[in-house]
């Protein structure tokens, strides 16, 4: 058995993992108030070791789990995560900053990327008053976070540019300003079908008024 040289006074916070052997500090355990010292029997390392190999063996049973579980509980997931969102607004913030600033490549990828999507989902046959309107819409983002600066917004495509079952374009009809953490637990998904139906029908005056 692998002994690590411990101090005397330590030595009652310390006991041996059942799965390494190695005798370690209390801290080095997770908590468990069924055992006698309050710990469990094995270390976090052997823990996360063993996680780690059953995720990698059972990955298509866990993701097949997932999947069911979040089709059966969309609805209480997305109220978490907002909630989530709301509660730790600042800690959310501060960690974007930090990865942003940690990988700018990355930022700069993404938002290249963000642009070609929108060129490539706008039609050609928007006027002159089709893009004043889209101009207007950012300008109304402007408004929003000059007066409720403790909110982030964002401008949102109702029907997302890059949906998994569908593709939204960059059309004035199609944008909306609303709170960042909405447009975040949205997501790429489909908004609910009485939005979907207005923005067909919008679509399809558009083109007829073009």
């Amino acid at each position: 058995m692998k002994n690590l040289e411990l101090e005397l006074g330590q030595a009652q916070k310390a006991k041996a993992c059942v799965k390494c052997g190695e005798v370690k500090l209390l801290s080095e355990f997770h908590r468990d108030n069924t055992k006698k010292d309050g710990h469990r029997s094995y270390c976090k390392l052997c823990k996360r070791t063993y996680q780690a190999e059953y995720r990698k063996a059972n990955h298509e049973k866990i993701s097949k789990s997932k999947a069911e579980y979040s089709k059966a509980n969309r609805e209480k997931i997305r109220k978490y995560k907002a909630e989530y969102r709301k509660a730790n607004h600042e800690k959310l913030s501060k960690k974007d900053a930090e990865y942003r600033k940690a990988n700018p490549e990355k930022i700069n990828a993404r938002k290249a990327s963000r642009r070609a999507t929108k060129r490539n989902a706008t039609p050609p046959w928007l006027n002159k008053a089709h893009l004043i309107e889209i101009e207007a819409m950012y300008i109304y983002h402007q408004i929003f976070s000059a007066v409720m600066p403790d909110k982030a917004w964002h401008v949102d495509h109702i029907v997302p540019l890059q949906g998994r079952k569908a593709k939204g374009l960059h059309i004035p009809w199609n944008l909306r300003v609303i709170p960042a953490s909405d447009n975040q637990t949205k997501n790429a998904k489909l908004p609910p079908v009485s939005e979907q139906i207005a923005y067909e029908k919008n679509l399809l005056g558009g083109i007829a008024y073009q």
